[in-house]
């Protein structure tokens, strides 16, 4: 036996629908499309002057006369914004007749009430989150519709650069099938949102829509690796960022929630890198905007991150002081490789020209057991002494002698080990416990 084929009836949606009664005229042809019915009631009904509901109530009566299962799809319904035409959508699902199935394709949110129908598992979901390709799909992707065999690991790199984003996947193939293999690594490598393929999608599907409020949010937070609502409101103190937040959230503009509690996000890499490239093209200075964000990383103790936007910024002044800040914390509780990417950020001069920077330099160089150069930086810290304040100079000169008593114990240099352990504790405060049981340890090996 053979199935009958499902009646269906397909309704592609446009701006133009906004109008109320052309939306209604639409959307009971598509009904009555599912019906063998030579007069349409509804549409007379309409015709004649009758309401929405008397209108679309004779439809939905009608249908349910049918012998199976129909399907009705409203495609692009985030084209919609008249309030009518939510009502008349919402009047719908709120009578649809058993043996009709509405399914509904939007980018954004829809704007009805649908509590009722999850509540009853009347209702399948089905997000952006469900439709990215995973590694193995992108591979039947790549083999089945653009008959592509790509060297392994390809759609790996695919999938990540995309992060399974299906039209991102498909524009990305438009450029793959002009390329010889040994050139598709390095192209994928590269691949992001100034693509010309993607940007050119980008800015006539994501970015011409968007009200200007949307779009001056977008370029501030283009900068942001990551963010949440009060790190926006601190970059743009006279935006409500709150409701531009929930907008983009509604509207499914690439944005990838964190965590469960949807506090932090993040802009999908190809969207971002879109961003990115629209702001270069503004009077805005990203600079500032890093510096910005800096700010608040460090008010909420997110020092990694303010200092990822201050290297990225160039703004030397203010990375050093945040070193100065936190920096011998970090030594103390063992993290010295961060505060070996930091400094690793920073022009050498500035690393020479400051007595803190030069110390933690020498520190880490003894940590890597490159010994000329840790008595180097030692040398360097010390030249600037003379411009420190008196305690604060004092404090430095016993954690030099800490680490040089440290750097002749790596040499085996008793004498200097005794030498260099004398100043540390004259030089060091008692309540310095720390750095004085460091100097206790090196006094050990005497």
């Amino acid at each position: 036996a053979t199935l009958e084929p499902q009646p269906r009836s397909w309704l592609a949606l446009d701006e133009r629908d906004n109008d109320p009664l052309l939306f209604l005229s639409y959307l009971l042809t598509a009904l009555y499309n599912l019906l063998d019915e030579p007069e349409p009631q509804g549409l007379t009904l309409l015709q004649s002057g009758a309401t929405a509901e008397a209108a679309l109530t004779a439809a939905l009566n009608s249908l349910h006369q049918l012998k199976q299962d129909a399907l009705l799809i409203l495609d692009d319904y985030h084209l919609l914004e008249e309030a009518a035409v939510h009502q008349t959508t919402q009047f719908l699902i709120d009578h649809l007749p058993p043996p009709l199935h509405l399914v509904i394709t939007s980018r954004h949110e829809l704007p009805l009430r649908l509590a009722r129908l999850r509540a009853k598992r009347q209702l399948h979901e089905i997000t952006a989150a469900e439709l990215r390709f995973t590694a193995a799909e992108t591979a039947q992707f790549l083999t089945d519709l653009h008959r592509l065999n790509l060297p392994s690991g390809v759609s790996d790199l695919l999938t990540s650069r995309t992060e399974g984003w299906a039209a991102g996947l498909q524009l990305a193939t438009l450029t793959l099938e002009k390329l010889p293999s040994a050139e598709i690594t390095n192209f994928l490598h590269t691949f992001g949102g100034d693509n010309a393929h993607i940007a050119d999608y980008l800015l006539e599907e994501a970015w011409r829509h968007q009200a200007a409020e949307v779009q001056t949010f977008l370029l501030h937070t283009a900068v942001l690796e990551r963010f949440t609502q009060t790190l926006c409101q601190h970059i743009l103190p006279e935006h409500d960022a709150a409701v531009v937040l929930s907008q983009i959230q509604q509207d499914n503009l690439f944005l990838i929630p964190l965590d469960h509690q949807r506090h932090w996000f993040r802009y999908h890499q190809l969207f971002r890198d879109f961003l990115r490239r629209q702001l270069a093209q503004t009077d805005l200075d990203p600079a500032q905007l890093h510096q910005q964000a800096a700010v608040w990383f460090a008010q909420n103790e997110l020092y990694e991150e303010a200092m990822h936007h201050l290297l990225t910024a160039e703004a030397w002044p203010q990375a050093i002081k945040l070193i100065h800040t936190v920096g011998l914390e970090l030594f103390i509780s063992g993290n010295t490789n961060l505060v070996q990417r930091w400094l690793d950020g920073l022009p050498e001069n500035y690393i020479r020209d400051d007595p803190h920077l030069a110390t933690y330099r020498a520190v880490i160089r003894m940590n890597q057991f490159r010994l000329e150069e840790t008595e180097r930086y030692f040398q360097y810290a010390e030249r600037q002494l003379e411009e420190l304040p008196h305690q604060e100079a004092r404090l430095l000169i016993g954690q030099i002698a800490a680490g040089r008593a440290g750097l002749a114990n790596l040499y085996g240099d008793t004498p200097r080990i005794l030498q260099e352990a004398k100043i540390a504790f004259d030089y060091l405060p008692p309540e310095d416990l720390r750095m004085r049981s460091s100097v206790a340890y090196s006094l050990g090996f005497a």
